[in-house]
């Protein structure tokens, strides 16, 4: 993933994390997380639009419960963000000069303190300004706040508490609804969520947390990467 300075600060968090009790069993994160490309196929045959899903495992990293029952709902909620309102509809990805089929990616590495799970797609990305006008609309930021945000500040918005593009019983219309509640999860056992994203390119929300949860690698096992 690279140098990120989110990354950073959320691995110096980690070093910090809470080690849970004892020796948990751990179990190999590839089979954990094998169902994730049928649930895909569910939001993308939901949705009406053609998606594939790549996810890309290290070899042999295993992990413990606490992991998994941390990391799987924010998981769901960004790849069904990522089908849902990610990834535009095949004329528009047509006239844009993009395949038919959108491609949604799950890329997971680990560094020295933290484990990364990056939720790539290839579809319209994330407007800052858009996500400006959001907030200011919603109340959760005021104007003058906002006229001194660069456009990575804009985008950090979508992270608040209380944002979200929901007016009455209407479907959520923004890939960035309720990522609160993912951060809320996360940031108690010292992770959190990151985004980067270019407008028409696409976005990657990445969660993190510390390896100190339950996290291993068993060195003999092979790599292990998949498609749906």
């Amino acid at each position: 993933l690279g140098h990120h300075p989110d990354r950073d600060r959320l691995e110096a968090r980690g070093r910090l994390g809470r080690a849970p009790p004892g020796r948990e069993r751990r179990w190999p994160l590839a089979a954990a997380l094998a169902h994730l490309s049928g649930l895909v196929a569910e939001f993308a045959g939901r949705s009406g639009k053609p998606v594939a899903l790549a996810i890309d495992v290290p070899p042999g990293i295993l992990v413990s419960s606490a992991v998994v029952e941390a990391v799987m709902p924010v998981l769901v909620q960004l790849l069904r963000n990522a089908v849902n309102h990610g990834i535009e509809p095949s004329i528009y990805r047509v006239a844009a000069g993009k395949p038919l089929v959108g491609r949604v990616t799950l890329d997971i590495r680990l560094s020295q303190h933290a484990i990364a799970f990056a939720v790539k797609d290839d579809g319209r990305g994330i407007d800052p300004e858009e996500i400006a006008v959001i907030a200011v609309a919603s109340g959760l930021v005021g104007l003058e706040e906002v006229a001194r945000l660069r456009p990575q500040g804009m985008q950090a918005l979508i992270f608040r508490s209380g944002f979200t593009t929901v007016t009455g019983a209407a479907a959520p219309p923004h890939p960035g609804n309720g990522l609160a509640v993912g951060e809320s999860r996360l940031a108690p056992l010292g992770g959190g969520l990151t985004l980067q994203s270019r407008p028409g390119k696409g976005a990657t929300f990445t969660a993190f947390l510390p390896r100190s949860l339950g996290v291993d690698v068993r060195a003999d096992e092979g790599a292990s990467s998949h498609a749906a």
